[in-house]
C-alpha cells in the first residue's frame, strides 16, 4: 500500500502505515469498480481539476 500525503508518498513495504476510513470511506471503497486502485478524499473547498492534477503527482 503507498499513501500520498501532501506531496509525500509513503509505501507500506518501508514503513508502517495506517488509515483511518470513515462509515462513508468504507461505503466508498467498497462500491470502487473492481479494477480501481485508487482512492481519494480531499477538503470540499477543492475543484475536481486540481484533485485529478493532485492525484497524479508523485
Amino acid at each position: 500500500m503507498k499513501v500520498h500525503v501532501d506531496g509525500e508518498m509513503y509505501d507500506s513495504e518501508c514503513q508502517p502505515i495506517s488509515v483511518v476510513l470513515s462509515q462513508k470511506d468504507k461505503e466508498n471503497i467498497s462500491n470502487m469498480a473492481p479494477d480501481a486502485t485508487e482512492y481519494c478524499s480531499y477538503p470540499d473547498d477543492m475543484n475536481a481539476k486540481d484533485i485529478e492534477r493532485w492525484m497524479r503527482e508523485e
